[in-house]
């Protein structure tokens, strides 16, 4: 008997609409979303002593990330996010917010499947202009790329871009219709979570 797969990671470059395919994963499959961002805003909030409502920087996140990886452990907020599940007894989970290759590879070595989110970097830019909530809106098209091309190759080239090469599954998301963006998940991971 096939051990059902348990984790699901989802990942990609920044405004690849990662929240979003989680969101219809959970929905398709009876899954939780356990964030890792959440828990490195909350140790970003710890470290920068910085009030429970407040949103940390971009900077706070990746200078608190950073150290985590390369300090204490690579894969320390995916592992975190396992142990919750298995404290908490959920039977799927969907584990967003993967930055690292060693994160995602956590989540092999689980036995689950990792998923990536992807989208031009033009359509990307546009869904920023438009959400406007932070200081990128104000970044030209070619400063975006530049951010974009860095975050994405990671510390010594183990970030998102290594990622999709180890990827079990990639979604385009270039700005289909929800109820389509939703159809093309379930062709691609029914087969996998049945």
């Amino acid at each position: 008997m096939n051990r059902p797969i348990r984790f699901i990671g989802v990942t990609g470059p920044a405004v690849a609409g990662k929240d979003t395919v989680a969101e219809i994963i959970c929905e398709l499959f009876d899954a939780q979303n356990l964030s890792t961002g959440d828990a490195l805003r909350a140790l970003a909030r710890h470290v920068y002593r910085l009030p429970a409502d407040h949103m940390p920087s971009r900077e706070q996140l990746f200078t608190v990330g950073t150290f985590i990886r390369g300090e204490i452990d690579k894969a320390f907020t995916v592992k975190l996010s396992i142990e919750q599940a298995r404290i908490l007894n959920i039977p799927q989970a969907v584990i967003s917010g993967m930055r690292t290759l060693p994160e995602a590879q956590a989540i092999q070595q689980e036995g689950g499947i990792v998923v990536v989110v992807t989208a031009d970097p033009e359509v990307r830019y546009k869904r920023i202009k438009a959400r406007a909530r932070d200081a990128e809106t104000a970044h030209s098209f070619e400063e975006f790329v530049k951010r974009d091309d860095l975050e994405n190759k990671g510390v010594n080239g183990n970030g998102i871009t290594s990622i999709i090469e180890h990827a079990d599954i990639i979604i385009e998301n270039n700005g289909s219709s929800r109820d389509e963006l939703k159809e093309h998940i379930r062709e691609k991971l029914a087969p996998l979570l049945s």
